[in-house]
């Protein structure tokens, strides 16, 4: 899959009235500034100084518990010499000049959040402050040099002072065309611990989510799902690829009478319950009797088709260096494994939900999403209308982890609404997420590795997975998106024509840093049909578990030390190998532990960053405990060290709940797995201490949400064959 690449950072415009509204143009946007409902110019992310001192930031990103609403307050607060908490945050509106660069469309993901407006905020905070820097000197007589900046006012030498809001008119007429941004040794607010500026709302309830939405005259819908087969052609015509077996017939006689209930009919995703709240609605769709096509998808014929595509071909290769295969006829010793790792659902704590207008004038959504602009664009196609008719309301989100790109349930609002000339709010329950969701590929994979010399001379690995670009592509592309620059379209193109790979299938596995002789990586497209999504580390999530616990049982096969063989053999990855140093001696690697208790290690890189942890785990009467896992982590220059630390602890816990207890299995169509009674997360009681260390770097941001998880689920492998001295080649890890 391609990327679109950076674009330099755009000039600000002037804005109208009295306030001083400042465009922020990032990297790779081509929208110009408009003029809102009361004439204020809204550029496409934009800093605005009212005459009150109010500072407004639009965030450009989705809050979804990750903290970019601090993250990016911070950079902007800096430039301006403000302290975060004295900004005010409004979410961004869908918009196409809030593309995130790095990934061509407006999607938070692929945790580029932070390193995609670096520049750009420094640059357009550094403009605002010189263009209000310029007016203080003019407006108190002194030179630039005799004023001193902070909490939103400039005070001379000579005891002077003039507030930001005094400003913004003769600042709008000194806007720079650029300016450089703070030096680092200048930082006050950038690498320290600030407090989250969105926790305050979100435990005293204020805080507003998707699901929260309650506009006038709502009516809530619940649809009635099935099993997972052969779409309708309808469903087809919505981009809904596979979301259900074919409904035969339905008798909704009974439900239609009970209270509440406004309207039962058939939609492209099944049935739907339509009523005055979601438990009117609800109740209701458990009395509507519903015929489903046969289907005969199950885990089992999965299974069997990844083990006959691992046999009947080498898959397409990625990566060739040398003679993999020479190498592995000539070596003394080969070792082989297989692995397969399940189907995983995203299981966010806030289920699927979107409300939908569709009016004369146009539509507004309200939705949970990580791209608005996805959003819109389905909302404009599903209703017949221009994207310019299309209003997104931003609100937070109660957990992403990739699931929120799909937009789905945002084709289905919008589809009821203009169906029933109503505002109509879908409610998806714990279940229809679990049962009916997008979900992480299966995999299986087959490596081999050839030994001789005392080292490893060959290197093969095959992976069968199914495509998340060929289940994502008929949704994200040209058709579907007028004007979206085509990214997944032009992939899934050239899957079919085979001149290309899925590179979220063999990331992590491509990229091997390791001094491993001559390396084959190839790669079998098999498609069982279950929907797929971006999961949280994507590929990396399956392929760093199996080269980590390859490189595992390697070392171990060559009379060496887990750490000292990845060390030496990390001598040309100069930052892979420091976090594994760090790891390695914040944890005392090497020094005795308790008896019954393991200790594994692992590094991985993964969306610009690098990570590794030590995992110490023992076997209780209910299967693993897990005791300690020091992790390390290096995403460049850390911009709060204190939301590095907590992303880095969520992904532990996500990671340990996965390896403990995440599989998605199947019968006859049927997700088995319904709540999270059946897909069990890691409990508080069951959390290990987790000791996060972070290494200085003054490089540039890079990603945190999701280069935590790889490395964490192959550490817990490679503790428990310490204490087991079995290899485990499947996940999850239940004993």
């Amino acid at each position: 899959m391609t990327s679109l690449s950076r674009r330099g950072f755009l000039r600000a415009a002037a804005g109208s009235g009295a306030a001083l509204v400042v465009g922020v143009h990032l990297p790779g946007c081509a929208s110009t500034a408009r003029l809102g409902p009361r004439g204020e110019l809204i550029p496409n992310a934009w800093i605005r100084v009212a005459p009150d001192d109010t500072v407004t930031f639009v965030l450009d990103r989705v809050e979804m518990g990750q903290g970019v609403m601090t993250s990016h307050a911070m950079i902007v607060a800096e430039e301006l010499y403000l302290r975060p908490e004295r900004l005010r945050i409004e979410l961004a509106p869908a918009d196409r000049s809030y593309d995130n660069p790095e990934l061509g469309f407006q999607i938070t993901g692929g945790s580029t959040s932070v390193h995609s407006s670096w520049d750009a905020l420094r640059n357009a905070g550094a403009t605002t402050f010189v263009a209000l820097r310029r007016a203080a000197s003019e407006h108190l007589g002194v030179p630039l040099e005799g004023l001193r900046a902070a909490d939103a006012a400039f005070t001379s030498t000579t005891g002077a002072r003039v507030r930001y809001g005094e400003l913004t008119r003769a600042a709008r007429a000194l806007l720079p065309s650029s300016a450089p941004p703070k030096a680092p040794a200048d930082y006050t607010v950038i690498g320290t611990a600030v407090p989250r500026l969105d926790v305050l709302a979100k435990v005293t309830g204020r805080a507003e989510f998707g699901i929260d939405v309650v506009p006038p005259d709502l009516r809530v819908a619940v649809i009635v799902r099935g099993p997972f087969g052969v779409p309708s052609e309808e469903a087809e015509r919505y981009r809904m690829k596979n979301l259900g077996a074919t409904l035969v017939s339905f008798d909704a006689e009974e439900a239609r009478h009970l209270p509440g209930v406004q309207q039962i009919l058939q939609v492209p995703t099944g049935v739907a319950v339509v009523a005055d709240t979601y438990w009117h609605a609800r109740t209701a769709a458990q009395r509507v009797k519903v015929q489903w096509a046969p289907s005969t998808l199950s885990s089992t014929t999965i299974t069997q088709q990844l083990v006959a595509a691992l046999d009947a071909e080498d898959g397409k290769v990625v990566r060739d260096d040398g003679d993999a295969e020479a190498a592995l006829a000539r070596a003394e010793r080969v070792l082989e494994a297989e692995y397969e790792l399940p189907y995983l659902a995203h299981a966010t704590m806030e289920p699927q939900s979107c409300t939908a207008h569709v009016h004369a004038g146009g539509v507004e959504v309200w939705a949970s999403t990580q791209s608005q602009g996805a959003a819109r664009a389905l909302a404009a196609h599903v209703a017949g209308v221009s994207e310019h008719q299309v209003v997104v309301h931003g609100t937070l989100v109660g957990g992403g982890f990739g699931r929120r790109l799909e937009q789905d349930y945002v084709a289905e609002a919008v589809d009821l609404s203009k169906r029933l000339g109503q505002c109509v709010k879908v409610m998806w329950s714990r279940e229809d997420d679990f049962r009916h969701s997008m979900y992480r590929p299966i995999s299986r994979h087959r490596v081999r590795v050839g030994v001789a010399g005392g080292r490893a001379s060959g290197w093969s690995h095959h992976v069968a997975t199914p495509s998340i670009v060929a289940h994502v592509a008929p949704n994200w592309g040209r058709n579907t998106y007028p004007g979206f620059p085509g990214v997944f379209s032009d992939a899934l193109a050239g899957l079919y024509e085979g001149t290309i790979e899925d590179a979220t299938a063999v990331e992590g596995a491509k990229e091997l840093p390791y001094a491993l002789g001559d390396v084959q990586v190839s790669w079998t497209w098999v498609d069982p049909g279950l929907p797929l999504g971006f999961y949280r580390s994507v590929g990396h999530s399956f392929n760093a578990f199996v080269v980590e616990t390859m490189i595992d049982e390697l070392a171990v096969a060559l009379g060496q030390d887990p750490y000292a063989y990845r060390h030496a053999q990390l001598a040309s990855s100069p930052r892979h190998r420091a976090v594994l140093e760090l790891a390695a001696k914040a944890s005392s690697w090497g020094t005795p532990l308790p008896a019954g208790r393991g200790r594994g290690i692992a590094q991985h890189a993964s969306f610009g960053s690098f990570a590794a942890a030590v995992v110490e785990v023992s076997l209780g009467p209910t299967g693993l405990v897990f005791h300690k896992v020091t992790a390390a982590v290096d995403c460049g220059r850390v911009i709060n060290p204190d939301i590095v630390r907590m992303q880095v602890e969520g992904a532990v816990v996500f990671a340990l709940s996965a390896v403990q207890y995440g599989e998605i299995t199947l019968a006859e169509g049927w997700v088995q797995q319904r709540n999270y009674h059946e897909y069990p997360m890691l409990r508080m009681a069951q959390a290990p201490a987790v000791d996060v260390h972070v290494v200085p770097s003054e490089a540039a941001p890079t990603g945190i949400g999701e280069p935590g998880v790889p490395p964490v689920m192959a550490a817990v492998a490679n503790a428990l064959f310490q204490v087991t001295g079995e290899r485990a080649r499947k996940l999850p890890l239940r004993r």
